[in-house]
């Protein structure tokens, strides 16, 4: 972002992520983080889809994760991208939820359909009746919303289960797996199909 480079970036972990659901098979959602300076281009959402297009690839496949950082700022640009998105089944998320200063608006405002609880919410939720009941009320306005849920963070059984029994739809963490290379993803993705 600094060096203004990021449509440089984003289109080669794009690239990256069709050909690895293309030639690799992936039948799971392939998450991409997208700034700010992105969502801006008026070209963003035409392009995406016209690759996913041209690749023969389902959008649906794909979910972009925004920063709530990167909301904070929005433009008709950015709103006519993410709703293009979003209408073309892409799945539209806000990273780090609760972490910001803007969120409810934004919720308001912008075409999220999920949210990623952010870990510091999430670790020792178990023991912390505050922070028990910011991931409760959390869950009750992504339900009132329908708008899915994942938690972030989750790094031991315990945490697992009371994520669970508040009902949030995914879960990500070193419990669940640890970041793994790509091969080994498409082993378990064979081994699960």
């Amino acid at each position: 972002e600094r060096c203004h480079l990021s449509a440089e970036l984003f289109q080669a972990v794009l690239n990256n992520a069709i050909y690895d659901i293309k030639h690799r098979g992936l039948t799971q959602k392939v998450s991409i983080n997208v700034d700010h300076e992105n969502l801006e281009d008026p070209e963003f959402s035409h392009r995406f889809l016209q690759q996913c297009l041209e690749n023969e690839i389902e959008p649906s496949q794909i979910t972009i994760e925004i920063t709530e950082r990167d909301t904070f700022q929005t433009s008709a640009s950015l709103y006519k991208n993410l709703l293009k998105l979003r209408m073309n089944g892409v799945t539209v998320s806000i990273d780090d939820f609760g972490t910001g200063s803007s969120t409810f608006e934004k919720l308001a405002q912008l075409p999220f359909n999920e949210l990623k609880i952010d870990r510091s919410f999430v670790q020792g939720v178990e023991c912390d009746m505050k922070k028990r009941n910011i991931v409760v009320a959390i869950c009750a306005l992504a339900k009132s919303l329908n708008i899915r849920l994942v938690a972030e963070g989750i790094e031991d059984e315990v945490t697992l289960q009371v994520m669970r029994e508040y009902g949030i739809d995914l879960c990500q963490g070193f419990y669940i797996d640890k970041p793994m290379p790509l091969e080994a993803i498409t082993i378990l993705n064979e081994r699960y199909e």
